[in-house]
């Protein structure tokens, strides 16, 4: 089977990674986009290929000072990881707060994604009610 590639065999850049993407899925892609890339700008690489929304909560949360691709992987991991036990998604949706230089569209979002996860099947309404909770 052959490979194509606009570069050669360098690996290509995977997408930005959004609030409403599949993390799990985001973080093999990066670790195969690895193979391509010096070890020393793995933290860089990983950083750069985060959406502004996503980069935001990362600099809030001072990830972005993080030495090492595990600390930033699972921080990212506890802030946008899907769980497949709803109470897990449950308990980080009760836990989240706004952080600092977050804005409240991006905080709203981030609550958005944790209820959905941990209450998959109630009506929008019934999340949205779920999800003002955090704001009171």
């Amino acid at each position: 089977m052959e490979r194509f590639s606009s570069c050669g065999d360098r690996q290509p850049k995977p997408d930005k990674f959004t609030v409403y993407d599949d993390y799990d899925l985001w973080e093999d892609r990066i670790k195969v986009y690895f193979e391509a890339v010096d070890e020393g700008a793995h933290p860089a690489a990983i950083l750069g290929r985060l959406d502004n929304e996503v980069y935001t909560v990362a600099r809030a949360a001072n990830l972005t000072a993080s030495p090492t691709p595990a600390a930033i992987f699972e921080r990212l991991r506890r802030e946008f990881g899907r769980s497949l036990m709803p109470w897990v998604a449950h308990a980080a949706l009760k836990s989240r707060r706004h952080h600092a230089g977050e804005s409240v569209v991006d905080f709203h979002r981030h609550l958005r994604v944790l209820a959905r996860q941990a209450y998959p099947n109630e009506s929008f309404t019934e999340l949205e009610a779920r999800i003002l909770e955090n704001f009171v």
